[in-house]
């Protein structure tokens, strides 16, 4: 972390590993990223659970690894973000949790359609915490992405030029090539899913909800997935 915090460059697979570091700590509940951490020991060692402090490292080691650079999450990092989500489901997600996930499940789906991403700092900006009473789910992604419109636009012809000699910039410094995702692989695999997880569902319906994803006057989730807007 000391040095994700100070490195203006690192590979991914740094990234990645810091990532899992913490993955590792929410699923079993114990890590070398956990340990002492949580205002409530005893809380922080439960498996399945997800503390302030770590989703507040999750949020630096993404921020980190893109720089100022605008590169979307990538799907390495994507899929551990996933895999986190579907442990943290089975409990209740703290607000924190369903504002950063929200976040960079967006800036993956609006990449996939042609959207051109912020930087990283402005895409996954810790957003208000509720003033009163938690909002339901729904509403809480709702408040989240409240920005996207502002955030985000449709990527021209030489922003996307711009964006592969930007990724291909990273690659060169840090000596380690990002390997190109599958296009649309994150909406498939979401539209495909039989059980996503609440809040997986409540992006992804939030969106096209919004008409951001999808074609115009086509709903893109409503029937599809087990799953409607």
């Amino acid at each position: 972390m000391a040095i994700l915090g100070r490195a203006r460059w690192f590979p991914l697979s740094l990234a990645t590993f810091a990532l899992e570091q913490i993955a590792g700590a929410v699923v079993h509940g114990f890590g070398p990223l956990r340990r002492g951490q949580g205002p409530v020991q005893a809380q922080a060692t439960v498996p399945g659970s997800i503390t302030e402090t770590e989703i507040a490292l999750v949020r630096v080691i993404l921020n980190a690894f893109g720089g100022d650079s605008a590169l979307a999450l990538t799907r390495p990092e994507a899929e551990i973000l996933l895999r986190m989500n579907k442990v943290v489901a089975q409990r209740s997600a703290p607000t924190a949790w369903v504002d950063l996930f929200a976040k960079a499940m967006a800036n993956v789906l609006l990449a996939e359609h042609g959207y051109a991403a912020p930087p990283r700092a402005v895409a996954l900006r810790p957003g208000a915490a509720p003033a009163d009473e938690l909002p339901a789910r729904e509403e809480q992604v709702a408040l989240s992405l409240g920005r996207l419109r502002h955030d985000y636009h449709s990527q021209s012809t030489e922003e996307r030029a711009l964006a592969r000699l930007e990724r291909q910039r990273i690659e060169i410094v840090t000596g380690e090539e990002i390997a190109a995702d599958e296009p649309g692989w994150l909406t498939n695999r979401l539209l495909s899913s039989l059980r996503p997880t609440p809040l997986e569902a409540a992006v992804l319906a939030h969106l096209d909800r919004e008409c951001l994803i999808g074609e115009p006057g086509v709903r893109l989730v409503a029937g599809r997935g087990g799953f409607a807007a």
